[in-house]
């Protein structure tokens, strides 16, 4: 049996109002729920690029490091050659002289050349390939050496034993062990600058 009067209208139209908070309440969440994940998704594919870059930036790092040391041992294997080079030619070179030299003293002492004679050989020993040498050496070498073979090479070319005009047993002899320490010193930067292409 169904009362049917007011009462029952009210209670009806109070049962539509609650289905009807509900079914807003339900939407707004759903709405909410819908935000957060998007959120997330978001903040997930942030992280990730965020992450990706890093990642790409530190391996293009590794190669340009990479790249970098390779270059700079090429360049390293460059000098090194430049310099042994002309370091060897200038050695190689000031000994020819200094033994041209040598060579000339020991004829005058046998006699074999007077003293005009014994100066205008030694005037025409060529310094062409010992000068070349020492501006190649400048050019590839660090300070230091380059004054150092600058020392020996003038040593060679000037003063009273190679121009002929100190003659003496004293003279030859200072000069020849002025001779030895410059080229040892000179041997002693060649081989530091060997161990350090960089330093230019």
């Amino acid at each position: 049996m169904m009362i049917d009067g007011p009462a029952t209208h009210h209670l009806v139209a109070v049962a539509d109002v609650g289905r009807s908070t509900d079914n807003s309440n339900n939407a707004i969440y759903t709405l909410l729920g819908a935000c957060i994940a998007a959120a997330a998704t978001l903040l997930a594919v942030a992280v990730k690029s965020w992450f990706d870059a890093k990642v790409e930036k530190q391996r293009h790092q590794r190669e340009l490091d990479k790249l970098n040391i390779e270059m700079t041992g090429r360049w390293d294997s460059a000098v090194l050659d430049r310099r042994q080079k002309a370091f060897s030619a200038l050695l190689v070179t000031t000994h020819v002289l200094y033994d041209d030299i040598r060579r000339l003293r020991q004829h005058r002492r046998e006699r074999s050349l007077d003293d005009e004679q014994y100066a205008a050989e030694l005037r025409a020993l060529s310094g062409i390939e010992g000068q070349t040498a020492v501006e190649e050496l400048r050019l590839n070498a660090t300070d230091g050496t380059a004054s150092s073979a600058e020392a020996l090479w003038q040593h060679l070319r000037s003063g009273g034993v190679p121009r002929g005009t100190a003659v003496a047993s004293s003279e030859w002899v200072a000069w020849k062990e002025q001779y030895w320490i410059l080229r040892l010193r000179l041997i002693e930067d060649c081989k530091r600058d060997l161990r350090r292409p960089r330093a230019v």
